[in-house]
């Protein structure tokens, strides 16, 4: 076997011809590389649920640790006693009650 530095003038000729082919493929290919791709973000309906809780979590009013305790202490002595007349006022301003009863 011989080997050679000269390149058989058909082997030349195919790769000359495919050159040109070649360098718009890499030119295009360096096109889609550099063009930024934009990100897309969907939000299902229960996250729009969730974030609609969420604000009204933060929107009410902040829970009384003090008050929870000594209410607990009193329900577990059996010392606590539902306001009925404050409570029934509450269901009826609130709504909570039907005001058209059938």
């Amino acid at each position: 076997m011989i080997i050679s530095d000269k390149v058989p003038p058909e082997i030349s000729r195919a790769y000359h011809s495919q050159l040109p082919q070649v360098d718009e493929r890499l030119v295009r290919e360096a096109r889609q590389v550099a063009q930024p791709q934009q990100d897309e973000v969907t939000i299902s309906a229960e996250v729009h649920i969730l974030q609609k809780a969420k604000a009204a979590a933060m929107a009410a009013p902040e829970v009384r640790a003090d008050r929870v305790a000594e209410l607990k202490r009193m329900i577990s002595e059996g010392t606590y006693r539902v306001p009925i007349e404050s409570l029934a006022e509450r269901l009826l301003k609130g709504g909570l009650i039907g005001e058209n009863p059938e």
